[in-house]
């Protein structure tokens, strides 16, 4: 059956391709709610509801050796070695649908990763309120698979072929980093360069002095795709944002033209719609891509085994 979209809605795919099947954890084997203070990072354009959590985010649950949210999932966070105990740093926006919108560090802990969220998580804080909104009965996330995921930072653009791959150090949170580059404030910026997200990757051989490796240790590099160059991007610039602008200098690589089967297409028929050729025939799943120093894309597939 064909799912219809009212027009003036946007489909906003999230930036996340599961390649095989993974394992999801027995129901009340772990927790399965969100702590209710996550900021949202994303908006539902269908249903206009707040995304706290998204695909591809590795989560864990807040331990007991911290203040706030005991016994939820937040996105995993370790920090950046033995004095730094985590803790999430939030970004908000304006109060939005009742959501917390406090700015700052917030005591989760040392948030140590269980698995990857396979779906998009919806706000916790309004199931809480109203007892008429369900848009999540739990959190799932899943080990012992494949998925395909943009390389959004500079830890990420340094993944390779067989690297060992670990939780990074980021521990930002909260739609301000996570907003189109269209509306980008200076915060969200910076991650590109330094201040990155919680629950990303990064590669083991470059925080080899991180304390608790063996915890943060998540899977290995299967494959690392070179999308191709933007001669006229900003380090940090989103692929798909370069696209939507109309004036990208985009180039298709090679290398990913072979991988999806020539998608570089050229719509000629007005209303046709020609897979590929909205997007330059990168997959919609790699479009939130971000360049690097070289104005590079790059495109990250991660054997995940916790």
């Amino acid at each position: 059956m064909a799912i219809r979209i009212p027009r003036g809605y946007d489909v906003n795919r999230p930036y996340y391709n599961e390649y095989c099947e993974g394992q999801r954890p027995v129901l009340g084997s772990t927790a399965t709610e969100a702590w209710t203070g996550l900021a949202h990072t994303r908006v539902d354009e269908l249903h206009h509801d707040p995304i706290v959590i998204e695909p591809g985010t590795l989560v864990g649950v807040i331990t007991g050796n911290a203040t706030i949210g005991e016994g939820k999932l937040v996105p995993a966070v370790m920090g950046t070695g033995i004095g730094d105990v985590g803790n999430l740093v939030q970004y908000g926006a304006a109060n939005v649908w009742g959501l917390p919108t406090a700015s700052g560090s917030h005591s989760v802990g040392k948030v140590k990763p269980l698995g990857v969220c396979y779906q998009p998580i919806y706000s916790f804080n309004l199931q809480a309120l109203y007892t008429n909104y369900t848009r999540n009965t739990a959190v799932g996330f899943v080990t012992d698979y494949v998925i395909q995921v943009p390389a959004v930072n500079s830890d990420e653009w340094d993944i390779e072929v067989g690297d060992t791959v670990i939780l990074g150090t980021g521990k930002r949170h909260g739609i301000t980093f996570t907003q189109p580059s269209a509306n980008a404030t200076a915060a969200y910026r910076t991650y590109a360069s330094g201040l990155h997200l919680a629950g990303r990757y990064a590669a083991l051989k470059n925080h080899t002095t991180l304390d608790d490796l063996a915890e943060r240790t998540v899977g290995k590099c299967l494959n690392r795709v070179y999308l191709g160059r933007d001669t006229g991007a900003t380090q940090g610039d989103t692929l798909a944002d370069r696209i939507a602008a109309g004036t990208t200098t985009f180039s298709i690589s090679t290398e990913a033209q072979n991988e999806w089967a020539k998608l570089s297409k050229i719509q000629t028929v007005p209303g046709l719609p020609l897979t590929g050729s909205g997007t330059l025939g990168i997959p919609g799943f790699f479009l939130g891509a971000r360049a690097d120093s070289n104005k590079d894309f790059w495109g990250l597939t991660l054997l995940i085994r916790i």
